[in-house]
């Protein structure tokens, strides 16, 4: 069930020391930080004859490996008798002269990271297909006993779909020994005062050693494709998705910087919306998801199809504007999203916003647009602007110092005056938490920041 899903993470093969190992007797893969307990979905439903499939022939041979970490760490005994380094080297001599298991693409891992109540732990599987909503049936009286299974479904085909029971299967591999911290790092940070936005980037290679960081909330799939089903029409390239084309692009098609990896034989899409149309952007490889409160450097890497750039993980990292990238080249899908409403030609709208990157980044495209922008960088100093300057609304932040946006939005309620300004939030405090908060104090519409058209279009609602 896809409401107990929370991402899918796919580890290639020479990653496979680095992020699974055996603490104990439980086996886990290091995911930002944490450590998530892995289970077979093949231990979990009993299946002892396995098989792999080769992706190039697809012919089926016998599972041999039954270790899911890498059985050639090395574990070290400090009471043990000094080992033979003559043995030692001579092993490491025949590993270098065979073929590594862990390189070949079927020795990845495909995890679905998946949630029961407040704790996630990961679920191997040997391939995802694709998602589809389906008529749920109960399972038959001789399956009851089964705590692994939910349910079934007939599939178009005639075939029977078990539906897993993601609750079932931790009770069955005794995990809920682990629930205990996870519920307390939980409460930890219900309790925690949020004092700094955070941002959630997905981190991408765009070319070889060249890195992009992509805004999560944008993105609305990612998908993995062969680059040989990718074809050229009308000089335009594009795939099949879903029953339509998808147009794609890349960035180096409008920055000066390196082009996707041609070695390869797949590549990423990531697909997002603009103007009402599904595009993708081909990204060479996907590398993490990660949290946090990043230092932009709006000038230094700034040009079409590149906003700024960070330091992530020691990296410096290019921050992508999809947005742009369409905008450069296909400026006719962006047209009707630049121009104004009849209604409001001379609006001014207040933007409160604590940090430089985001306000500019907020003034350029409403200013590009034609609206008059004013400027304030705390609740304080917007409450100040709100009553020297004639303002059609406003666009804040939640967390600012000396008064947050929360606390602006309640003065600006208070005052009969503004009782009927629309102000709408934009910024990275998600959650249904938070916006109720924000609807509690006020706020018409709670936004993403750094989603353009979505911003441009509430407040051409807004005004009209």
């Amino acid at each position: 069930p896809q409401v107990n899903m929370v991402e899918l993470v796919r580890i290639p093969a020479a990653k496979v020391k680095g992020r699974i190992e055996k603490i104990g007797s439980a086996i886990v893969m290091r995911l930002r930080g944490e450590l998530l307990p892995l289970i077979k979905l093949t231990d979990a439903l009993g299946i002892e004859d396995r098989y792999y499939t080769n992706q190039d022939t697809g012919e089926r041979f016998p599972e041999k490996r039954t270790l899911t970490e890498d059985r050639r760490q090395v574990q070290v005994d400090t009471t043990a008798q000094q080992v033979d380094t003559k043995t030692i080297a001579s092993n490491e001599e025949k590993r270098a002269l065979t073929v590594d298991r862990r390189t070949s693409p079927m020795s990845a891992y495909n995890v679905l990271v998946v949630s029961v109540g407040d704790y996630h732990y990961g679920l191997i599987v040997d391939q995802v297909l694709d998602s589809e909503e389906i008529v749920v049936k109960p399972v038959g009286t001789h399956l009851r006993d089964c705590e692994c299974y939910a349910g079934a479904s007939v599939q178009g085909d005639g075939k029977v779909a078990l539906i897993l029971d993601i609750i079932g299967i931790s009770k069955i591999m005794n995990l809920r020994t682990v629930s205990k911290s996870a519920q307390e790092q939980t409460l930890q940070r219900s309790e925690s005062k949020i004092v700094k936005d955070t941002q959630s980037l997905l981190l991408a290679c765009n070319a070889p050693d060249e890195r992009i960081a992509i805004p999560l909330d944008l993105i609305s799939r990612i998908e993995l494709c062969r680059k040989k089903d990718i074809k050229i029409t009308g000089g335009r390239k594009n795939i099949q998705y879903r029953g339509a084309p998808l147009p794609l692009f890349s960035i180096d098609e409008v920055a000066d910087v390196g082009s996707p990896d041609t070695d390869s034989l797949t590549c990423h899409i990531i697909v997002f919306s603009i103007s009402g149309k599904e595009v993708g952007i081909i990204m060479s490889e996907i590398i993490d998801i990660i949290r946090g409160t990043f230092i932009i450097d709006e000038m230094t890497h700034k040009q079409p199809g590149i906003m700024g750039s960070t330091i992530i993980n020691e990296e410096i990292t290019l921050l992508a504007d999809l947005y742009g990238v369409i905008d450069t080249i296909m400026p006719e899908w962006t047209k009707a999203l630049k121009s104004k409403i009849k209604n409001d030609r001379h609006a001014s709208i207040l933007v409160v916003e604590d940090s430089p990157f985001f306000l500019n980044q907020v003034v350029s495209f409403l200013s590009e647009i034609g609206y008059t922008t004013l400027t304030a960088t705390d609740g304080e100093e917007g409450l100040d602007v709100l009553n020297r300057e004639k303002v059609d609304i406003v666009l804040t932040d939640i967390e600012m110092p000396n008064m947050n946006g929360l606390e602006m939005t309640r003065r600006i309620r208070a005052d009969e005056r503004f009782k009927n300004l629309p102000i709408i939030a934009v910024t990275t405090l998600a959650g249904d938490a938070a916006e109720k908060e924000g609807l509690d104090a006020g706020i018409n519409d709670y936004l993403v920041k750094l989603d353009r058209e979505k911003i441009i279009a509430c407040v051409k609602k807004y005004l009209a």
